[in-house]
């Protein structure tokens, strides 16, 4: 990818996208691996999962279009994307909900989508267990 963008299953997003933040969770077991004698709770660190949040510009009909075709295209998503921590990476995600879109004619009479942020949640395979 040469310009600012990301890939979404394979279709380059760059002319509407505004922005994307990268938020970085840390993943723990769900039940605790050990009590330590100070009586603090010790869970097993499972690993990283990846939050998207991906701003666009107003997009035309063709536009949005693409965008939802490509999200929608398959329950995990793949996106390339640059990580803050990774660099330039391929990584699955889900997106559960799409938020509303919102139809608007501008001043000159083209005709435009506005969409608040799409949130895409990493994919992971985490065990939960202990260990």
């Amino acid at each position: 990818m040469q310009m600012f963008s990301i890939k979404i299953n394979g279709t380059v997003i760059d002319k509407y996208l505004k922005s994307y933040d990268v938020k970085i969770v840390e993943q723990f077991s769900s039940s605790p691996n050990y009590v330590a004698v100070s009586g603090k709770t010790i869970r097993n660190y499972l690993g990283d999962k990846r939050q998207l949040t991906i701003s666009f510009e107003p997009m035309e009909n063709s536009q949005i279009q693409t965008l939802f075709a490509s999200i929608k295209s398959s329950r995990e998503i793949s996106v390339e994307y640059i990580d803050p921590q990774l660099g330039s990476v391929t990584k699955k995600f889900n997106c559960e909900n799409l938020p509303a879109a919102s139809y608007f004619v501008s001043d000159d009479g083209r005709k435009f989508w506005t969409l608040p942020d799409v949130l895409l949640e990493e994919v992971t395979n985490f065990s939960g267990g202990s260990g």
